[in-house]
């Protein structure tokens, strides 16, 4: 193969080599991006899901005040109170009937009054026949620190979000009032406003206990819903920065879970898209397709500069010494081009053949 076919062949792989180290960076970017994207918009969701809680927390804890300051309500419990007699049960009948009207008119799901211990004293909805919570992490931590502390309540596929208010400032000491709210599509709407995300945001709520895992409130259909429960067992494990998963669909989404509200029952999982805002993708991308394209057209400069200021009068100082050689004529002279080092050694060359040529006629 002759030589200027063999460095044309350099050049075209140098040029394919160059061409291939920047659609490389431009995919790895597009993946890193897509991956940081999304892991932001994960984040915000997982921000949204706790500012969704506060609020919730503040709003049903505000209900539970009204309700605890309404005089008719703490005068039918210390009358229902003050009126038992030793050996027998109170009448709770009027107490009950108050908060089934307060309950209706708040829009709430159950209202409860507990005992010291966490027995139902009254109750508008008894859960699964649910008669004492005092193993509620909500009742013990309102116990201890005498503060409303909010939770969360599972029976079969409702959860209930709770709080739990001491009446102690009330004037009943050992007396509790719990308030629920059911969990609906409207929370998961909420979490999903509050994100103000440009990207699409899903939110799961899920159940998992002994009965098994199961989904309670979804904005997914529910093909996707049965696929998130599947893979529970990684999602629980995700992490902050999520996990990739493919739902039934086929679409790929980024996926993180956490509790709600501190239960060990119930979990939120929460998914964005995993290519991240599709917009700011397009928006960078443009940027670097254009530097790349830059960057090659530049290597092709490059290439054919130094071909053409180097290896072409290379190659004529060459055959030029080549000649020399192979005649004897030392009467040639060679053109100054190229770069200043090839005319350096062009001058150095017509010197060596003008001292020759003198030597040898002397």
């Amino acid at each position: 193969m002759r030589t200027h076919t063999k460095r044309r062949l350099l050049a075209a792989a140098c040029l394919v080599a160059g061409i291939v180290i920047c659609a490389a960076i431009l995919a790895w970017h597009e993946w890193s991006l897509a991956r940081a994207l999304a892991s932001h918009d994960l984040h915000g969701a997982r921000a949204a899901l706790r500012a969704t809680e506060a609020q919730f927390a503040r709003e049903i804890t505000q209900r539970g005040e009204t309700i605890a300051r309404n005089q008719a309500v703490t005068g039918y419990i210390g009358q229902a109170l003050d009126n038992t007699l030793p050996g027998i049960e109170p009448d709770y009948t009027s107490v009950v009937d108050l908060l089934e009207e307060r309950r209706t008119q708040m829009g709430l799901a159950m209202v409860a009054m507990l005992d010291g211990e966490g027995r139902v004293l009254a109750t508008t909805d008894r859960l699964s026949g649910v008669r004492e919570y005092s193993g509620m992490p909500a009742f013990r931590a309102a116990k201890r620190g005498q503060t409303p502390e909010t939770g969360l309540l599972v029976d079969g596929d409702r959860a209930t979000r709770v709080v739990v208010m001491p009446l102690a400032s009330y004037g009943f000491s050992d007396v509790f009032l719990m308030l629920g709210e059911a969990l609906t599509p409207t929370f998961t709407q909420t979490v999903i406003e509050t994100s103000g995300s440009a990207t699409r945001l899903d939110v799961l709520l899920l159940a998992s206990d002994a009965a098994g895992t199961r989904a309670l409130v979804s904005s997914l259909p529910a093909p996707a819903n049965g696929n998130l429960v599947a893979h529970w067992s990684t999602l629980r494990g995700s992490g902050a920065d999520g996990k990739a998963i493919e739902l039934a669909s086929g679409e790929r989404r980024l996926a993180t879970s956490l509790s709600m509200l501190g239960s060990t029952q119930v979990y939120a999982v929460l998914l964005v898209p995993a290519g991240g805002d599709a917009q700011v993708r397009d928006a960078a991308r443009w940027p670097l397709l254009t530097g790349a394209l830059l960057a090659i057209l530049a290597l092709a400069l490059v290439i054919w500069w130094v071909m053409r200021r180097i290896f072409v009068p290379l190659d004529d100082v060459l055959r030029v010494a080549e000649y020399a050689a192979d005649t004897g004529d030392l009467h040639l002279r060679m053109q100054d081009i190229g770069i200043p080092q090839m005319k350096r050694l062009s001058a150095a060359f017509n010197r060596i053949c003008a001292r020759a040529s003198i030597t040898a006629r002397d």
